[in-house]
């Protein structure tokens, strides 16, 4: 793995931790499995590949965020409609028991 690399993928992971439903190892293992399926892709256009590009992951081989990440005010008011919603819902809920003989 080059600096570069290194670099970019724990750039990247900081990126995923701020994400709704992060999971570490989970993450780590996606991203790096992608990560190996960009870097066949690169050797894949190259001719006649050297052994360090068989066995070199570059900086090109961090895939990019899939969905741009939400600020932390987008998330808390999403969270808060989430709860108005379900809060409407169990409102709902007693007045119909409150209307039941």
């Amino acid at each position: 793995m080059s600096n570069a690399y290194i670099d970019s993928l724990l750039s990247r992971f900081e990126l995923e931790r701020m994400k709704p439903g992060f999971g570490n190892a989970r993450t780590v293992r996606n991203i790096v499995e992608q990560s190996i399926r960009m870097q066949s892709a690169r050797i894949a256009k190259r001719r006649s590949p050297s052994r360090e590009d068989l066995i070199l992951l570059t900086e090109s081989d961090v895939p990019p965020v899939a969905e741009s990440l939400k600020s932390e005010k987008e998330v808390l008011l999403q969270s808060l409609e989430d709860v108005q919603k379900r809060l409407r819902e169990i409102e709902l809920r007693e007045l119909i028991h409150g209307l039941r003989p």
